[in-house]
């Protein structure tokens, strides 16, 4: 189910559901989070990452994230953004993507994934074998997955 793919490559259909997935999910903009409702704001906010996946159901993209490999000498890695339509959660996607992106990091030399998470989604990352490591913010955590 998770595809990789490069924004930047012209996968209009990539953007287009990428848009409609962000939109069902940040419908009323909320502070740090960008407005994406145009096709260059999706492409400008994964300018952060070197890789993005989307979790793909049929002919329709039912999540996205963004991450980046590479930093501190390829042993650090973070993932940026991980969404997923609210019609399709709690069956298993952002796991499978998550499972997917953690594989790719490993697999590029990183000993580390670091993320900053909302409150709201640090049962998942902990579900899914990240712990909290600290506040970053008053509102995001910032966490961590040891490979």
């Amino acid at each position: 189910m998770p595809r990789s793919l490069l924004p930047s490559s012209g996968d209009f259909h990539f953007i287009r559901e990428g848009l409609r997935v962000y939109d069902a999910i940040h419908g009323v903009p909320r502070p740090g989070l960008p407005s994406l409702r145009h096709a260059n704001e999706i492409l400008r906010h994964f300018r952060h990452g070197n890789a993005a996946v989307a979790g793909i159901m049929g002919q329709r993209v039912v999540g996205l994230a963004n991450y980046y490999t590479g930093g501190r000498g390829q042993s650090e890695a973070w993932l940026h953004g991980l969404a997923v339509d609210p019609d399709v959660r709690r069956q298993h996607v952002g796991t499978h993507m998550l499972g997917f992106i953690l594989d790719h990091m490993k697999s590029s030399g990183a000993s580390i994934c670091k993320l900053e998470s909302l409150p709201e989604a640090v049962g998942f990352y902990e579900a899914n074998g990240f712990r909290e490591h600290d506040e970053t913010d008053d509102v995001n955590r910032l966490m961590t997955y040891s490979f």
